[in-house]
């Protein structure tokens, strides 16, 4: 590391202070991230109760860019929410989440390929960088359809477009749709944070080596259950000192 974690006192100095929050941060954060993808899961099943109010009127035929977004919100998103859902209740059990970027793209690729590769890539990778843009992408799109919806709302109200009978339903629509679009969004930033966690996880070893040492072995504790599982990977590459952690 930059800096020498031990000093000469048995307290916290600001290097351990600051590396001591990141790795509680990555606590919270996990467990957020599990909270919001069960309410997400949930709105899933409202979300799709409200499938037959369109917001567009019997004589009108949308375009065939809001038919393939619509399709594929109705197909695609609810895969995704289930699959992500059990990827996190697996990965947090089994803390083996990983940032394997020679995978990536075969894994994203692989995801839009058909409904089994959907639900194999996202239950199978622990790629949080995978994990990242997916979610990224998906909230991008429940973002868009939002404000189709929205879109149709406006024009009704100027007589363009008439559902009155359904206006409620769809204004009900939209409100969750945007909801779940921001705990898109959020999970986005976990998924971020969490790659970022495991990008520093040589620190974070050579910070529970120090914690060890200095006899602090409840927060030694927290900081080895934040990292993955297996280790071996950063040992490896960290040199024979990292040997004995």
């Amino acid at each position: 590391m930059e800096v020498n974690l031990i000093n000469n006192d048995n307290n916290f100095n600001e290097k351990e202070k600051k590396l001591y929050f990141e790795v509680k941060k990555m606590r919270y954060i996990k467990y957020i991230n599990l909270f919001f993808a069960i309410i997400r899961f949930i709105l899933m099943f409202f979300l799709l109760s409200l499938y037959l109010y369109n917001p567009y009127s019997s004589y009108y035929v949308p375009s065939h860019f809001l038919s393939f977004l619509e399709t594929f919100i109705i197909l695609f998103l609810p895969i995704f929410n289930a699959s992500n859902l059990i990827t996190l209740i697996m990965g947090i059990i089994n803390r083996n989440f990983n940032i394997n970027n020679s995978n990536k793209l075969v894994e994203i690729a692989c995801f839009f390929c058909c409904f089994s590769c959907c639900i194999c890539t996202t239950i199978c990778s622990k790629n949080v960088t995978t994990l990242k843009f997916l979610t990224l992408f998906f909230w991008l799109v429940s973002f868009i359809w939002s404000f189709c919806l929205l879109f149709f709302i406006i024009k009704d109200k100027y007589g363009n477009i008439v559902f009155e009978y359904y206006n409620k339903k769809i204004i009900i629509k939209i409100v969750l749709y945007f909801f779940d679009s921001t705990l898109l969004l959020f999970q986005t930033y976990f998924y971020y944070y969490h790659e970022y966690f495991l990008e520093r996880g040589k620190i974070y070893i050579e910070f529970y080596k120090r914690l060890i040492i200095k006899k602090k072995n409840k927060e030694a504790d927290l900081v080895r259950t934040e990292l993955p599982a297996d280790i071996d990977d950063y040992i490896d590459s960290s040199g024979t000192e990292m040997q004995n952690v």
